[in-house]
C-alpha cells in the first residue's frame, strides 16, 4: 500500500440496501489508483483511500447508478461534482 494516500469521503445518495453498498464498493474499487474503500450504508457515505481523482469516483458511482457528492474538510462547505 502506498503511503499517505489522500482519504476522501463522499456522500452516496440512493443507497437502499445491501446490493446498493455492495455495487458502490466494487465500482470505486476497480478504480485505477484505489487502495481501500469504506461503503457504510447507514451513513450512505463512501470513503476512499488512494489517489483516483474525485471525478472519477463521482463518475464510477454514477455508473452504477448511484449519486456521489464529495465531502469537503470543512463539513459545512459540500460540493457536487460534476462529471
Amino acid at each position: 500500500m502506498i503511503q499517505n494516500a489522500p482519504e476522501r469521503v463522499f456522500q452516496v445518495t440512493g443507497m437502499t440496501c445491501d446490493h446498493c453498498q455492495r455495487a458502490v464498493d466494487s465500482a470505486i474499487r476497480q478504480l485505477h489508483g484505489v487502495q481501500n474503500v469504506r461503503v457504510n450504508l447507514n451513513t450512505g457515505e463512501a470513503k476512499v483511500v488512494g489517489n483516483a481523482s474525485d471525478q472519477e469516483v463521482s463518475a464510477a458511482v454514477e455508473e452504477a447508478g448511484y449519486e456521489a457528492t464529495r465531502i469537503t474538510d470543512n463539513e459545512s462547505d459540500n460540493e457536487r461534482l460534476e462529471v
